[in-house]
C-alpha cells in the first residue's frame, strides 16, 4: 500500500504537469490509482485509441474522459511510459 501512496501522488503530479502544458486537458481528478482525465473537446475515444495502438490501457467515459487505473504494482517508468505516450497522442 505505501507504494500506491507514493505512485498515485507521482501520477498525479505529472498527470497536472501534462494539464498545465496542454490547454486540451480541462480537468485531472481522483484518488490513489484511480485518475480521469477530462478534455475540454471530445476526443477522449481517439486519444484512448491511440494509447492502446502503444499498449496502453485506458477507459473512455464519454467523449471527454479517459479513466486510468493502472495496477497496484505500476512503477514510476510505467508512469512516465504512459505519460509520454498520452502527450504525443494529444
Amino acid at each position: 500500500m505505501e507504494n500506491v501512496g507514493e505512485t498515485g501522488s507521482y501520477l498525479f503530479d505529472k498527470l497536472r504537469q501534462l494539464a498545465d502544458a496542454n490547454s486540451k486537458i480541462a480537468n485531472v481528478r481522483g484518488r490513489g490509482l484511480m485518475c480521469g482525465v477530462e478534455f475540454s473537446e471530445p476526443i477522449a475515444k481517439e486519444i484512448g485509441e491511440k494509447l492502446r495502438e502503444n499498449k496502453v490501457l485506458v477507459g473512455v467515459v464519454g467523449d471527454r474522459v479517459l479513466r486510468i487505473v493502472p495496477p497496484l504494482i505500476v512503477t514510476k517508468p510505467d508512469i512516465d511510459y504512459l505519460i509520454n505516450v498520452l502527450k504525443e497522442a494529444i
